[in-house]
């Protein structure tokens, strides 16, 4: 009895992980878009570039190169 109470709460707990790992996907992909959307139409419409603008450009390539870059690197070197 207490080995089925032991894998319903492993199975709890993979579950709670899984949805907190679906979640910051979704938080990562909306702060993703939005900064793209900022520097696309600060840089597309004809308005002075700033270091508001630089800063989001900035971080929009770490966020879209660096970090899935590492991500992938350390689930290939684990398996």
């Amino acid at each position: 009895m207490w080995t089925r109470i032991k894998n319903i709460v492993s199975r709890c707990l993979s579950v709670v992980a899984a949805l907190c790992v679906l979640g910051l996907l979704v938080i990562y992909m909306g702060v993703t878009t939005l900064l793209a959307t900022g520097v696309v139409n600060d840089l597309r419409f004809d308005t002075y570039v700033t270091y508001d603008t630089g800063f989001a450009l900035v971080l929009l390539v770490f966020l879209l190169g660096w970090i899935p870059a590492w991500v992938i690197r350390s689930y290939s070197n684990r398996h």
